[in-house]
């Protein structure tokens, strides 16, 4: 009969198992034996969930699983504990080595591991790269923030080339951008730029329409141009003219064409007018006139800015105010456009001066036996005619003799009054008079001497005694004749006049007997020239005769100079040129006969 086994050491690291047998008769005689079972561990225990060998990108590692671990003995939980290592393979890959150990409490343990290799196959990514588009040419082109990204490097290497593609009109702008990651993978993007140019050119000034007037110059200015894209655009101009009466339109347009064909005009029109009135360039003034005097016949002159003929209408018109005659005279100047101006003069006919009164004597002074008769004394006016004068006599006692005092007066229509007196003094105190004085004068010597003579008059005597008496003298050069009249009256009272005459010589004596200029052969005599002097003072002039000679390219000049002094020291000179030359051929003294 088996026992009941029995278990040694327990469950934690293997056990012994007893089994004993015990046999009993039936008299109660036993038999035992016993069998140890000794219950080891020595079995590690086994991983669930250990993921195989794999190769990964280093933005698709694989997380690490749950590994577990089952034990034959163990009913537990066995725990796993997982170790991770990385080994570098190169600058590009490494390995992610991952091992799990599982230990039971009998010390048996296992280990399995994962490797995953770590690579970057993955082209990087461009951020940023602009799409193509199509600009005008004078837009700039905007630079690009461009990045790379990548699944595994922080850093991604972007350069940038660009190239130009010419076009009919235009060119393309290509922009590439590359990126490239520590394991030399590479990604490439393009942008396609088209430049092109679909903007007219623009007017940077354009000339106003303007009104001018017909004289004044025509604007010059010219309307100027830009463009987004060209320097020099293509010009064109054309002009037209219209009239209308007195008005002329000048059209005139400017096109500016660009290289693309875009163009752009602008134009302005020139208003050609005449509003400017004519103008007058001489106004005759009023003026006031005596009626004796002649009217004046002056007329305004005018002028217009466009026309140079005018048409010129006059009005005239008189009035009469008593003494006073008014002239009103108007002129008007109208052009082709009917731009007038009217000018206007008053002529005031006017009689302020009084008759002047004829035959009025002078005052005199008379012996008390010669008093003049008082004469028929008249007026002549400068409008009305002849005017009787009348006199009025007035006798004023002096301490010797007496004064008569006549005095005539005159008006005319207008009442101009003119009076005028003599007073005759009855004396005889009073010199003669010269109504004639020889003046000093300056002769020639060869001019004949003044035969004029002092002449007198008196206030008494008729015939009065003149004495005359004359002097020379020598001063200088010739000399001076001084000539004295005294006139004298019955009773004692003179007058003399005295007059110098200076005789002088300031006159150049003449050469006679120069010769011309000439010109003569190198083999003719220079002749001798007899040359004299006459003066008109002197009977001998003194003449001296000097001789130069000046050399020519072919020949020289022989130059004669003669001088002529007078006494007084006035000289005239004249020179002769003889130009010698050789202009005659040479001549064969000898000629050998033909033989």
């Amino acid at each position: 009969v088996p026992g009941e086994p029995v278990m040694e050491g327990g469950p934690a690291c293997g056990y012994t198992i007893i089994r004993r047998w015990t046999a009993t008769d039936a008299c109660g005689n036993t038999s035992s034996a016993v069998q140890n079972v000794v219950v080891v561990d020595t079995t590690a225990p086994t991983l669930i969930g250990v993921p195989s060998n794999t190769t990964a990108e280093c933005d698709n590692i694989p997380s690490a699983p749950i590994v577990t671990a089952v034990d034959n003995c163990w009913t537990g939980v066995i725990p796993v504990v997982m170790e991770e290592n990385i080994v570098a393979i190169d600058n590009c890959s490494y390995q992610i080595i991952r091992t799990w150990i599982a230990e039971d409490n009998c010390w048996n343990y296992v280990s399995q591991s994962q490797v995953i290799t770590v690579v970057d196959t993955t082209d990087p990514i461009l951020v940023g790269v602009p799409a193509n588009v199509t600009i005008e040419c004078d837009e700039e082109i905007t630079d690009a923030v461009v990045f790379g990204l990548d699944n595994c490097d922080d850093f991604v290497d972007v350069s940038l080339s660009a190239t130009t593609q010419a076009l009919d009109c235009g060119y393309l702008f290509i922009r590439t951008w590359t990126g490239v990651d520590n394991c030399g993978n590479e990604v490439s993007q393009t942008q396609v730029i088209t430049v092109v140019d679909t903007t007219d050119p623009y007017a940077t000034y354009v000339p106003q329409n303007v009104t001018v007037e017909c004289d004044e110059a025509l604007p010059t200015d010219a309307p100027m141009f830009a463009d987004n894209c060209d320097d020099e655009l293509e010009l064109s101009a054309i002009s037209s003219i219209a009239v209308d009466g007195c008005y002329q339109y000048i059209s005139q347009s400017w096109t500016a064409t660009d290289d693309c064909g875009n163009s752009y005009t602008v134009g302005r029109t020139i208003t050609i007018v005449d509003t400017t009135k004519t103008y007058a360039t001489y106004v005759p003034e009023n003026v006031t006139v005596e009626c004796d005097e002649a009217l004046p016949t002056d007329a305004p002159t005018f002028a217009d800015n466009c026309d140079e003929e005018l048409e010129i209408s006059a009005i005239s018109s008189i009035a009469q105010d008593g003494c006073t005659q008014y002239i009103s005279q108007s002129w008007t100047a109208t052009d082709d456009c009917g731009n007038s101006e009217t000018v206007s003069r008053t002529i005031t006919i006017v009689d302020t001066t009084a008759p002047v009164l004829q035959n009025v004597p002078a005052d005199v002074t008379v012996e008390c036996t010669a008093i003049p008769t008082a004469p028929v004394v008249y007026a002549i006016d400068n409008c009305g005619g002849q005017i009787v004068a009348t006199m009025v006599e007035e006798i004023i006692p002096q301490e010797c003799g007496y004064l008569i005092i006549r005095t005539w007066s005159a008006h005319d229509a207008c009442f101009n009054t003119d009076t005028d007196s003599q007073v005759i003094t009855v004396t005889d105190n009073t010199d003669p008079i010269a109504t004639y004085v020889p003046q000093n004068v300056t002769v020639e010597c060869s001019d004949a001497l003044p035969t004029d003579a002092a002449m007198f008059s008196d206030n008494c005597d008729d015939e009065l005694t003149v004495s005359f008496t004359s002097t020379d003298g020598v001063d200088n050069c010739y000399g001076y004749i001084t000539q004295t009249w005294v006139a004298t009256d019955d009773c004692g009272n003179s007058t003399t006049v005295v007059r110098v005459i200076n005789i002088v010589d300031t006159t150049d004596p003449i050469l006679i007997g120069v010769p011309a200029n000439t010109t003569i052969e190198c083999d003719e005599e220079i002749t001798d020239a007899v040359v004299f002097g006459l003066d008109n003072c002197d009977d001998f002039v003194d003449v001296s005769l000097t001789a130069t000679t000046q050399a020519l390219d072919c020949g020289y000049q022989f130059i004669r100079t003669w001088t002529g002094v007078d006494n007084c020291g006035n000289e005239v000179s004249q020179t002769q040129v003889i130009t010698v030359v050789d202009t005659t051929d040479p001549y064969a003294t000898y000629v050998p006969q033909n033989v």
